[in-house]
């Protein structure tokens, strides 16, 4: 279980262009969900017999949509990592506007070869990882 947390909410090591734009993808369908849900609950509160049931869901889907934003937060820092530019540029993609424009360069902007001050290259890592395997074979 703290694996999923530490994958999902931490803020150390690199993220590859490839990874961060399938999380965000998996991130965007939770959105659209949630949306959907905040839809059935506007609908449930038009009718009295739903209104515990549709503040119950409102509250839940409230509580994972900011789940759903510390986790992008997190992915938009990893990949700022990526790339050797501080996390804290991360900031900038909660402006709205600003935050489209933020996620077209984290998506399209290549990191850094090999190693920098946040750690190794993931490319790397995952190579060094996959290659003894495919030598054996």
């Amino acid at each position: 279980m703290f694996a999923v947390v530490q994958f999902l909410f931490g803020l150390d090591g690199r993220l590859r262009r490839k990874h961060f734009i399938s999380y965000w993808l998996v991130l965007l369908a939770f959105a659209l969900t949630m949306a959907l849900l905040w839809r059935l609950v506007l609908t449930w509160e038009a009718s009295a017999a739903f209104s515990d049931l549709a503040r119950a869901v409102a509250i839940m889907s409230g509580a994972l949509v900011l789940a759903g934003v510390a986790a992008g937060l997190a992915l938009n820092v990893r990949r700022l990592h990526d790339m050797n530019q501080s996390g804290w540029w991360a900031a900038l993609s909660i402006i709205p506007g600003l935050n489209i424009i933020v996620l077209l360069m984290l998506a399209s902007v290549p990191g850094t070869n090999g190693p920098n001050r946040y750690g190794l290259d993931p490319r790397m890592v995952h190579e060094a990882y996959v290659a003894p395997e495919l030598s054996s074979v």
